[in-house]
């Protein structure tokens, strides 16, 4: 199996120019995957400012971002 190292990388060359010049056919594309993006503004303010209570209010906006993959807040 001597000729297996040159073989494999001829293979790699040849994969490395692309198909085009390999001389193969693309290889098939998988389905676009989804992303799940939320962007919220919390309104961090002071609960005497904001008139309700952040402390029991943050935590609950953290759960509730954890269901998606990129959650982008503002005034937190």
């Amino acid at each position: 199996m001597r000729w297996g190292w040159a073989a494999l990388a001829a293979g790699f060359a040849m994969s490395a120019l692309g198909p085009s010049a390999a001389g193969d056919p693309p290889a098939p594309r998988e389905p676009p995957g989804e992303l799940r993006i939320v962007t919220y503004n919390t309104h961090g303010l002071p609960a005497w400012i904001a008139r309700d209570d952040p402390v029991w209010r943050f935590p609950r906006i953290g759960r509730l971002l954890s269901a998606y993959d990129v959650a982008l807040v503002q005034e937190d």
